[in-house]
């Protein structure tokens, strides 16, 4: 339509009124003049009584912030030779409307990771959070089997609520069938783990007939994978692009943002029939550059690697935002060697159990009785300083997540356990310095 629009006018000026409440922002307050969710703009488009086949329209592109009232004042007053007004330099792939940083020459011309890893699926979504997802493995089996047995207190919430694409009596019998062959949940249909949220890995029930979407194929690849590499397709929020990561269970479609619009993909290292989640085709100039194939798992772990660098997301950050990234090839056997090694690292740091003895801080404090000062980056129980976040790590973000923050709110009101608090720490900051531009393999190639 973008391109249309620029071939049937001769001039087209934007005044883009933000007020978007779907996306991250920045932090300045950004409303909106139509009182809708969705971001709004007015488009002049001008034509001449003979218009030139050959040339396409420039786009002059103005933002406005602020509060309602104060868009509307300025939009009163704006003249078409305001000095705020601009010119787009328009990517002729895209045509986007806003202004839009320049990616690396060659970003275009790198494999997609979709073409590179052909198997990936959107995560689980079981529309009934509240009673299919629990930090505790035999507290969900409890509330599993006394649906199954009838009960219909509230503690079963939404279990109990019929809905268009949901039956609870029919979720009922395909829970009792379930329970008659996994009675205990050892077998994986009953319950499973999921990545749930960035280093917050829970429990959920794949029954179909009670998780709305559990991706069968993604359990089965899943169990066939060391890992999954995660990321998602489009991202349109404000914030610079961090949505990447690895989980080593099935993961939650809001792993890295609880945004419809920036669902979380998994992509695992081998397919549903365990074979290696790579097409050899489009890996070719990766295998030129090495002297060999690829393995999927190496693959898997140079991507990661890749998407690790702060230089590589800043210069292509726009790009990564309305699609699925896209990979450079080594420049060589080392380089590839040096990147999967660190995406080695980088895939233990997201993926192994972070897990506490149950000791507990003194008092039995609770979770949202622990202090975060975003300042010092100190974790305080009772006064007592019990872990210190890097000023790296205070600043990392996994996908939309502050993880500390993310972990803290997720358990507010539980016992803490302060091992685990504290390996959490720890392993936030061991990743926010793996993360950074002192350990950068493109700080000045890409």
């Amino acid at each position: 339509m973008r391109a249309a629009l620029r071939r049937e006018f001769d001039a087209l000026s934007i005044v883009d009124l933000g007020g978007n409440a779907l996306v991250a922002h920045t932090g300045e307050r950004d409303g909106n003049v139509f009182g809708v969710r969705t971001s709004v703009a007015v488009l002049l488009a001008v034509r001449g009584p003979v218009r030139d086949a050959r040339t396409v329209a420039p786009v002059r592109y103005l933002r406005l912030f602020g509060a309602p009232d104060h868009k509307l004042e300025q939009v009163s007053t704006l003249a078409m030779d305001d000095a705020r007004w601009r010119t787009l330099d328009l990517d002729t792939r895209y045509q986007r409307f806003v202004p839009t940083p320049a990616s690396h020459a060659d970003y275009a011309s790198w494999p997609s990771l979709a073409d590179l890893m052909p198997f990936h699926r959107e995560g689980v979504q079981t529309n009934r959070d509240d009673v299919l997802v629990d930090t505790d493995r035999e507290r969900l089996l409890g509330r599993l089997r006394a649906f199954a047995n009838g009960d219909d207190s509230p503690a079963l919430g939404s279990l109990l609520r019929p809905l268009a694409h949901y039956e609870p009596k029919r979720a009922r019998d395909a829970l009792r069938a379930v329970l008659l062959l996994d009675p205990d949940g050892t077998r994986g249909l009953l319950v499973r783990p999921i990545a749930y949220r960035p280093f917050d890995n829970r429990f959920f029930s794949p029954v179909a007939a009670l998780c709305h979407r559990p991706r069968p194929a993604l359990l089965a690849a899943i169990d066939g994978s060391p890992f999954a590499l995660v990321t998602v397709r489009k991202e349109r929020g404000e914030t610079p692009w961090a949505h990447f990561g690895a989980a080593c269970h099935v993961i939650d479609n809001c792993l890295l943002s609880t945004r419809s619009s920036c669902r979380a993909r998994a992509f695992p290292t081998h397919d549903a029939l365990g074979r290696e989640n790579i097409d050899q085709a489009k890996a070719e100039p990766f295998a030129e550059r090495i002297g060999r194939r690829l393995r999927s798992v190496e693959l898997a772990h140079y991507v990661l690697a890749v998407l690790s660098s702060p230089t590589y997301r800043a210069r292509n950050d726009m790009a990564l935002r309305i699609d699925y990234p896209r990979i450079p090839p080594p420049t060589d056997l080392a380089e590839f060697d040096s990147l999967r090694k660190k995406g080695e690292r980088l895939a233990a740091l997201y993926c192994a159990p972070i897990g506490g003895a149950a000791e507990h801080a003194s008092g039995d404090a609770t979770y949202d009785q622990a202090v975060f000062d975003a300042k010092s980056g100190e974790v305080r129980i009772d006064g007592e300083v019990i872990a210190v976040l890097s000023a790296a790590a205070r600043e990392l973000r996994v996908g939309r997540h502050r993880p500390l923050q993310s972990f803290l709110h997720a358990r507010a009101g539980s016992p803490v356990d302060v091992p685990t608090l504290r390996a959490l720490c720890e392993r936030l900051n061991s990743l926010a310095e793996l993360c950074g531009p002192n350990d950068d393999p493109y700080s000045t190639a890409v």
